[in-house]
């Protein structure tokens, strides 16, 4: 093995364990916002300590990422929708909230660019937790 792809191994591990902050910020507002949202302290911790364990199981791990990586998407528009002065129907019926939402182009351009950037850093996360998980022998 070089030099050139020791460099490049290190340089990986390095963006992997970067993009795994962000996600776990990712996580930490999330759970802000779910928990705000129902306005329980309980519902906020049940959310943080099961997102936080389901990105360290195997079989649940990708599918966690891409749900993240939706609601990512969805608060961003969101976000948009507030910064237009889009008026936002009640959140209580989700289809006529997500339309609404996305009705607007800007929103679906964000959150459409937010979805891909959120995807990406998880999949360097799932690289990230199969390295502190998985056992050294994989590596042979």
């Amino acid at each position: 093995m070089g030099s050139g792809s020791t460099r490049k191994g290190v340089s990986q591990a390095k963006f992997n364990e970067d993009a795994s902050n962000f996600i776990f910020g990712e996580i930490t507002i999330l759970s802000v916002v779910i928990g705000l949202y129902f306005s329980s302290w309980y519902i906020f911790g049940i959310i943080l300590i099961g997102l936080i364990i389901s990105m360290f199981v195997p079989v649940i791990r990708f599918f966690t990422g891409i749900i993240i990586s939706i609601f990512s998407a969805v608060i961003s528009a969101v976000v948009i929708c507030f910064l237009q002065d889009i008026d936002i129907p009640d959140p209580y019926n989700f289809l006529t909230f997500l339309n609404s939402v996305f009705d607007n182009p800007a929103s679906k351009v964000v959150g459409g660019i937010i979805f891909i950037i959120s995807l990406g850093l998880h999949f360097a996360t799932l690289e990230w937790t199969r390295d502190v998980t998985d056992s050294e022998d994989r590596n042979y």
